[in-house]
């Protein structure tokens, strides 16, 4: 899914299977997004792309790539890993320097994992309830510490696309055995998250539920309308 922080629009998708499931892997972690990352660099090529992902993403192989292929990337890191920071081996839960003093929400160092030279956050969260925690970020570019946060923050609308996309689209419905089927099923849950996003900018919608009662209550010509806008959104991802 890509986002410019108002629409969020899916772009890709496609089955990781673990190797105790398939016996071998038939699309590892990095190939998946290495595909990605050429997908999305092919669809906005004068755009410049940060790709943020939780922490099953943040691991030595995953950050390389990107490191490669010369693309912003932004992840959750996990507290207990160690780093070269003045002279020393740290975990980054002990890092004096990045303690949070006063009203401080976020602070960035620059640390050195495995030759790579990262940007190290802690971010303070602050839950609906009131509650804070604390969780560290790994970068592999420099930014001010809010522009990391807000990067970060950014996953929200990843999370909301699937929240959204199993209870009003029937993402997780399909009843057939057959992967291909399964596929099939996701992209056109996920092509029609997409049309309720046009149809959000278009209504002025607040959220996406409102934007899908809207399309279910539209007449076919005013659907159809709709969904061929979705052609020049896609450039040459054809529905």
């Amino acid at each position: 899914m890509i986002t410019d922080g108002k629409t969020a629009l899916p772009i890709h998708c496609d089955f990781l299977f673990p190797k105790s499931l398939s016996g071998e892997a038939i699309y590892t972690k990095k190939a998946l997004i290495k595909t990605i990352i050429d997908v999305v660099k092919k669809m906005f090529p004068d755009k410049k792309i940060t790709f943020v992902a939780d922490g099953g993403y943040s691991s030595l192989e995953i950050i390389d790539l990107f490191i490669t292929e010369n693309v912003a990337f932004d992840a959750r890191f996990h507290k207990n890993r160690k780093v070269e920071y003045k002279g020393g081996c740290q975990r980054i839960d002990e890092i004096k320097d990045l303690k949070l003093r006063g009203r401080q929400k976020q602070k960035t160092i620059l640390a050195v994992w495995h030759g790579h030279r990262l940007w190290i956050t802690t971010l303070l969260r602050t839950s609906k309830n009131g509650s804070e925690s604390i969780v560290y970020l790994v970068s592999t570019y420099e930014a001010p510490p809010r522009e990391h946060a807000k990067a970060y923050k950014i996953r929200w609308y990843v999370e909301k696309m699937f929240r959204t996309s199993k209870q009003s689209l029937g993402l997780s419905d399909c009843q057939s055995t057959q992967g291909k089927m399964q596929l099939a099923h996701i992209s056109s849950a996920l092509l029609a998250y997409a049309a309720s996003q046009l149809e959000m900018k278009i209504g002025r919608f607040k959220n996406p539920e409102n934007a899908i009662r809207s399309l279910r209550e539209a007449n076919k010509r005013e659907f159809s309308a709709r969904m061929a806008r979705l052609n020049r959104i896609f450039a040459f991802r054809y529905a």
